[in-house]
């Protein structure tokens, strides 16, 4: 009896702690822009930013078809160390990511959209 009175215990104050703690814990990512593929592609990038803490994060997704059909790819992150800048279309299967290294194009597989690869700054 005492063990369950303990695991018990212990589970509420975890989800206690996850309530009061969950905020600085997660970035709480916000989508800040997004920006439709030219030629009327079926697809999009979106910029999130959000705070780890109180340093800013940047999180860059390409978002392939609508609906349940969707498929979103991470594409970049950036973080407190090196600033995300801006995001642009170069063609409907490639994007220049610029951050304060420079600009990185990212080209996209025509039908999934996931990127040949990726920038992790974060």
């Amino acid at each position: 009896m005492p063990v369950v009175s303990v695991c018990a215990a212990a589970a509420v104050l975890l989800l206690l702690g996850r309530l009061a703690f969950g905020g600085l814990l997660s970035p709480d990512w916000r989508e800040s822009r997004r920006v439709a593929a030219p030629g009327g592609a079926e697809r999009y990038v979106t910029v999130e930013t959000g705070r780890a803490v109180i340093d800013p994060l940047w999180r860059v997704t390409v978002v392939s078809g609508s609906g349940l059909t969707a498929r979103g790819h991470v594409v970049a992150t950036y973080g407190e160390r090196s600033g995300f800048l801006a995001v642009a279309w170069d063609s409907p299967d490639t994007l220049l990511v610029t951050g304060t290294d420079g600009v990185v194009p990212i080209r996209l597989d025509s039908r999934t959209g996931k990127p040949d690869r990726t920038v992790d700054l974060g």
